[in-house]
């Protein structure tokens, strides 16, 4: 009885209580949930740059001018990706802040005189369209006019309230980017000033760098030539090498995590829901007697499941695998369910025309040649030969597979596909379209050596057509399901102290750890798993964050390191391969050593005077070389195409070491530029401009990275 008392003494209490977190829920539940967590953060900081605070809601308000531009762009239904939106609005931010930092400390300003003369005497070309007509015409007067007062200029003219106050916020953001445009400008040239002088001999041997070629031959020596077994690299020399370089092994700040993945895939009930929705589909169109009857259905359903209609294209634009569906169907008939590598579709073919343009479908085999006329007489012969065995009847796709050096169709028997014109070189295109449905043509030659080609098909013909695309999909019911393991594995290592490899176990999921990374490395893409690892401290667990191509993802922070030196141990791979590098050089130096004692008193680098020693050598020629590292058939490597333009003409030279590998080498000529005609001023002028920015870029990097940035964004965005 004393307990009944006192439940009615504290009933009206209780009912107030109630009452008011009644209303509280209604007036919350009227509220969009963007808008609550909006209200609660927008005067928190997002992050900080050397002490200058990012705040939540003017990185938001950014943010959403950003997506707002892009649905006006692209349309309402665009695919907005907001990661990369803030990504790109967060530098934004940051070099703004950075660079009025920089302006501040070199007392450079831009002043709003500064700004009025560029608006009205040099206006940009967006500002100029308000007074240009449809002819081009630029009405210098009326400009003027509408920039010294545009809201009595748009009142005279009886334009609403509303759009005057949106012309003159446009203003108001032009005004804005001219003023940081004109900022950088100025420290760009504050920075740049002392370095973009090139000098006159500077720019004379680039010039010549760039204009000079040589025509050589060459025996290459290359290392891939020797195996990773015939070299030895043990632990003294390889802690030599780091003692001896230890200041290059330089490190920022690095972090190292511990990570288990929740995948978000569909559960059985999501799986066993788009099996009913597709049998649904099935049921209702075999009950169809008629076309017309299976065209209303598909519409139907087309409204419900969110399906897809594409206009008129030409056949040659359809996916392979839609049209071998689409081309055998009668207008308005439907194909389905038909099972493709990423679901279930449903097919309706719209209409068919003939369009304009001819596309056709081919297969070809390739023969690659080299330049000489040797190398083209060779693969012709073989071109010929495989010529020969089509027409006796040997088929084409099984000779392709063998022999074409194209690794884009050869496995799928030389098939090319559909093309229209001006998708491929023009000889192959001119014998392609010429030649008949079922006919082999050629050797046709053209820069890449010598083809086959057998046209399948020929079209003018092109498809509108519909599509229903069923596949399970990740529920809200699943997902909050995955998301309820992941906040648990969360509480039982943060809260509980259970270890992170035993909470994972007991989950059923399997810790993985990433190598250290900097703050410039998105970790699996996410810029918040990063934000997350270098704001909190050793131990530190993340919230559950969503990671495009992975799933849930859950981190602890089990490494910190400072900036500093490189440990050992961090780049003893990386020092073994050096080494590995400079020994394999010094083995194949020998080699060259040998081959170049018994060479060097002969007059030509002859391709039989280096059989007669070693017939696996190849003598290579090649014309047109020039001194950007580039060497014909080999790859990369600026210390031969340096030598060619150092040793004497006709004489065979050597043993040259390269970057990968020796050289011995013959020039036979070189075409030299006429540096008596060098454009200094033209050549001078495109210089600065290259290197001031490049300069720059690299100046602004290093104020970057040397900055102390805080970002905050994991605790909002996960």
């Amino acid at each position: 009885m004393a307990t009944m008392e006192r439940i009615r003494q504290m009933s009206p209490y209780l009912l107030a209580a109630f009452a008011i977190l009644f209303v509280l829920f209604m007036v919350i539940s009227d509220m969009d949930l963007g808008t609550v967590v909006s209200t609660i953060r927008r005067n928190e900081p997002i992050g900080e740059v050397n002490g200058v605070e990012i705040f939540y809601q003017e990185f938001e308000r950014r943010v959403q001018e950003q997506v707002d531009r892009q649905r006006q762009q692209q349309g309402e239904q665009a695919e907005i990706n907001y990661d990369a939106i803030r990504e790109a609005v967060w530098n934004q931010m940051v070099e703004e802040i950075l660079l009025q930092q920089v302006a501040e400390e070199m007392g450079i300003e831009i002043t709003d005189d500064e700004i009025r003369d560029i608006m009205l005497d040099d206006p940009p070309e967006y500002l100029r369209r308000i007074a240009t007509d449809s002819a081009g015409n630029f009405n210098r007067q009326l400009y003027v006019q509408i920039m010294t007062d545009p809201e009595g200029f748009l009142r005279q003219r009886n334009v609403a309230p509303q759009q005057i106050q949106e012309f003159l916020n446009y203003l108001l953001e032009v005004e804005d980017f001219l003023r940081k445009t004109k900022l950088k400008e100025r420290i760009q040239s504050v920075v740049t000033a002392s370095y973009a002088l090139a000098s006159p001999t500077f720019l004379k041997t680039k010039y010549f760098v760039e204009q000079a070629s040589a025509v050589a031959r060459f025996v290459a020596f290359p290392i891939n030539t020797v195996s990773d077994d015939e070299v030895t690299v043990t632990e003294q020399e390889m802690r030599a090498y780091y003692n001896r370089y230890k200041a290059t092994f330089t490190q920022r700040p690095m972090r190292k995590l511990k990570y288990v993945t929740f995948p978000l895939v569909p559960s059985d009930l999501d799986t066993q829901r788009a099996r009913r929705k597709i049998q649904r589909i099935t049921n209702a169109l075999q009950q169809a007697k008629t076309l017309k009857a299976q065209d209303s259905i598909f519409s139907i359903f087309m409204a419900e499941y969110g399906g897809t209609k594409y206009d008129y294209t030409n056949v040659s634009s359809v996916p392979p695998d839609r049209l071998e569906i689409l081309r055998p169907l009668k207008v308005g008939e439907v194909r389905g369910p038909v099972e493709l590598y990423d679901g279930t579709y449903f097919f309706r073919l719209d209409g068919r025309r003939q369009g304009t343009d001819t596309v056709v479908r081919a297969r070809h085999i390739l023969i690659k040649a080299g330049p000489s006329q040797q190398s083209k007489d060779s693969a012709r012969k073989v071109a010929l030969e495989l010529l020969r065995r089509i027409r006796k009847g040997e088929d084409f796709a099984a000779l392709a597979m063998q022999y074409s050096k194209d690794p884009g169709s050869a496995p799928r028997g030389g098939d090319l596909g559909y093309f229209g014109r001006g998708r491929m070189v023009p000889e192959f295109e001119e014998a392609a379209f010429k030649a008949k449905v079922g006919q082999v043509v050629g050797p046709v030659e053209t820069q890449f050596g010598f083809h086959l080609i057998k046209v399948e098909d020929k079209v003018w013909e092109e498809i509108a057509y519909s599509e229903i695309h069923i596949a399970p999909t990740v529920s809200p019911a699943t997902r909050n399901a995955i998301m309820r393991k992941a906040y648990t594995l969360r509480q039982w290592v943060e809260e509980e102290g259970i270890p992170f490899d035993t909470a994972a176990k007991r989950l059923g999921v399997t810790p993985s750890e990433t190598g250290f990374f900097p703050q410039t490395t998105p970790i699996f893409g996410s810029r918040t798993l990063t934000s997350f690892a270098f704001n909190e401290n050793l131990g530190a667990v993340s919230p559950p964050v969503e990671v495009q191509n992975m799933g849930i993802v859950v981190a602890q922070i089990i490494g910190i390191r400072t900036k500093g030196i490189r440990p050992f141990e961090d780049v003893k791979e990386e020092i073994r391969r050096r080494l590995v590098h400079q020994k394999k050089l010094n083995i194949v130096g020998k080699k060259a050593q040998e081959v170049y004692q018994k060479l060097k008193g002969i007059p030509e680098l002859t391709q039989e005077a280096v059989s007669a020693i070693d017939p696996q050598l190849v003598v290579h020629e090649a014309g047109s070389i020039h001194d950007n590292g580039s060497v014909p058939n080999i790859g990369q490597d600026f210390g031969f195409t340096a030598a060619v333009f150092q040793v004497p003409v006709n004489k065979i030279a050597g043993p040259i070491r390269g970057e990968n590998g020796y050289y011995i080498l013959q020039v036979l000529s070189r075409a030299l530029p006429d540096t008596t005609k060098f454009p200094l001023n033209s050549y001078l002028e495109q210089e600065r401009k290259r290197l001031k920015t490049t300069i720059f870029y690299e100046w602004f990097t290093k104020l970057k990275n040397n900055a102390d940035i805080r970002d905050y964004r994991y605790r909002f965005y996960q």
